[in-house]
């Protein structure tokens, strides 16, 4: 009997050890709940054809919510490559050996989010709305695009040698000195940014005329039984003052009657 409960014990502790739980398994995403709005745009194909695990299919569906609201930046970041990246003498992460490579840059990220609250808290944006989210979003692409471009001149200076020919008697290359090709990219990338400043500037001078004596609809309620409850005061006074002539024409009338019937013929 100890035979037995000793080989289901280590039979137990195997299923424990070797056998993936159904949550990690690997299905179908056309089978898996919960993420609906993915798969329903999927062709009936790849729905059986991909297979991911549950915490899988729940990772893409957060990288795509991210992406729909940052749009296109959100691909922005990096991916992180260790030694070989071109700013990796500047990168803290680098210096102390915990480069996360093969992923988006944590720093990068980390410079975004900050970037966007300090601009839509600046610039008063409204999240809500697409295009000043959009606007938001691409000043910080400039943003992130101009770090990196320091990042490199931090590294290799204003300077560069570049090869403008080879010589015909050495066959060696001929090197030139030039202007660092990140400084003009880094007037491009000033440049388009005071664009969009403007443009973000002028989308919303403009929703401000657009709005301009437009009321909160409960306002718009409010006043609209303001005016009717004047309008009702005025029509019940009018009332009164008609009700007040009547009974005065009335009375003269009458007096005008009684006068003539007591008058003495002639």
């Amino acid at each position: 009997m100890s035979d037995v409960s000793s080989n289901e014990d280590r039979a137990e502790k195997f299923r424990k050890n070797f056998v993936v739980p159904e949550s990690e398994q690997s299905r179908p995403i056309g089978e898996i709940p919960g993420i609906e709005e993915i798969t329903n745009q999927l062709p009936e194909a790849t729905k059986q054809e991909l297979t991911l695990t549950p915490h899988q299919a729940l990772e893409l569906k957060q990288s795509l919510e991210q992406k729909s609201i940052l749009g296109s930046q959100a691909m922005l970041p990096m991916i992180c490559k260790g030694p070989e990246c071109p700013i990796a003498k500047t990168c803290m992460l680098q210096q102390m050996n915990k480069a996360p490579v093969g992923q988006s840059c944590p720093l990068e990220l980390a410079l975004m989010d900050k970037l966007k609250d300090e601009l839509v808290h600046s610039l008063d944006v409204d999240w809500e709305d697409r295009i000043e989210r959009q606007s938001v979003m691409d000043l910080v692409e400039t943003e992130i695009l101009q770090a990196r471009a320091n990042g490199i001149l931090s590294e290799e200076g204003f300077i560069m040698e570049n090869v403008v020919g080879v010589s015909e008697s050495t066959g060696e290359p001929i090197m030139r000195k030039e202007k660092h090709i990140a400084l003009e990219v880094k007037d491009m990338i000033y440049k388009r940014k005071e664009r969009l400043l403007k443009s973000l500037v002028a989308t919303k001078e403009m929703k401000k005329k657009l709005n301009l004596g437009a009321k909160d609809p409960s306002k718009k309620e409010s006043d609209l039984l303001d005016r009717l409850r004047k309008a009702k005061a005025r029509d019940q006074k009018q009332t009164e003052v008609i009700k007040d002539a009547e009974i005065v024409t009335d009375k003269a009338i009458s007096k005008s009657k009684k006068t003539l019937k007591e008058k003495p013929k002639g």
